[in-house]
């Protein structure tokens, strides 16, 4: 299975992007996990920035972040670069690549190249369809006693 079937659209960023603005972006939308910042002086990067790491780093240490960070850029953040894999990666290949990264970016999204612009896959999603295409449904019909075997003896239980 091709990983651009996962893809849903990504929100990207200059560098150069105020920090409030992207703060105003996470708060407009709950279902948003990450942002892409897209680099002006090495265009050939992609930046991650993450809801709850952005978030933490506005309140600053003391508290008082928000007010020293929201006219600065995004690039004061230094957001992470994304994982980026080709629009014709397999979903076996993003896990393997998703799995290989530090424990810091272990449940980042992964960013799909696609021809117009870039796509972010969760990584659970990711892992989900690779056990989904490693469960056969012959292995299922031979679970399907067991599982069948267990609810007999809750039943009886009850």
């Amino acid at each position: 299975m091709n990983v651009t079937r996962l893809a849903v659209p990504a929100v990207l960023f200059g560098d150069e992007t105020l920090n409030g603005v992207i703060e105003s972006v996470f708060r407009a939308d709950d279902s948003l996990g990450a942002v892409l910042v897209l680099g002006t002086l090495r265009p050939d990067t992609v930046g991650l920035v993450d809801r709850g790491r952005f978030l933490a780093f506005l309140c600053g240490r003391l508290g008082h972040g928000r007010a020293l960070y929201s006219g600065r850029p995004i690039s004061s953040f230094e957001p992470p670069l994304a994982l980026v894999v080709h629009r014709s990666a397999t979903v076996v290949e993003a896990a393997v690549r998703a799995t290989a990264r530090g424990d810091d970016e272990a449940n980042d999204p992964v960013v799909v190249a696609l021809v117009n612009g870039f796509g972010l896959v969760p990584v659970s999603s990711l892992f989900k369809s690779v056990t989904e295409q490693l469960v056969t449904p012959s292995c299922c019909a031979r679970s399907a006693p067991f599982v069948n075997a267990r609810r007999a003896t809750e039943n009886r239980r009850r």
